[in-house]
């Protein structure tokens, strides 16, 4: 073998070895490797406090919701493949999840017109309750997955002002769903508006 080998020129070496790496890829060897994957439960606070519109994209002035959504676009390009992503809305007291955990390349297109698409009108009451949400937010999470991590988007304005003689408990066990409250917001205080249906200010509220 070795003497037939060295009777061949440059050319023939290098034909025999083309063929040899064809025969190879014939075969489709592959192996796969560990990597690290994500699952979030992503959570977006739609109340009213959310259309003020202290946050700039591209240097043009836009609304803390406009803003969340446009952040969790970006993050959803960032994750590698084999991670999932479930989409939830925070009003009032509740959380209530729009989508179960998705596979974020294969569902990719979907899951990106979903935020897209999330607005403020689809609040379903007109307080906010932060720690309730939050509270539920973490309990729907649990109740997904054990590897399902919570990210919680508010600018954590709540109304009416809570008393905090009566703020809820949280009732779980303290660290076993991980994740992040995310703050979203302009540094000084801003009066909420009021919109109309084609997302006009009417009106400015109180702060």
């Amino acid at each position: 073998m070795i003497s037939w080998w060295h009777k061949l020129d440059t050319r023939g070496k290098a034909l025999l070895l083309a063929i040899i790496l064809l025969v190879i890829c014939l075969f489709q060897p592959h192996m796969k490797l560990p990597k690290r994957v994500y699952d979030w439960l992503i959570v977006i606070d739609i109340t009213q406090s959310m259309n003020v519109r202290d946050m700039s994209i591209n240097e043009h002035s836009a609304s803390r919701l406009v803003f969340a959504k446009a952040s969790v676009r970006e993050a959803l390009r960032a994750l590698p493949c084999g991670s999932r992503v479930a989409l939830g809305l925070f009003t009032e007291r509740n959380t209530t999840t729009i989508t179960h955990p998705l596979e974020v390349c294969t569902h990719f297109s979907a899951i990106d017109e979903t935020v897209s698409r999330i607005d403020w009108r689809m609040a379903w009451a007109a307080d906010s309750f932060i720690s309730h949400g939050l509270f539920d937010a973490i309990a729907k999470t649990e109740k997904m997955d054990e590897q399902m991590n919570i990210a919680f988007i508010t600018d954590g304005h709540q109304a009416p002002p809570g008393n905090p003689d009566y703020m809820p408990k949280f009732e779980g066990k303290a660290g076993k769903v991980k994740g992040l409250v995310v703050g979203v917001g302009g540094l000084k205080p801003s009066l909420i508006p009021k919109l109309d249906d084609k997302d006009n200010i009417t009106v400015l509220g109180v702060r």
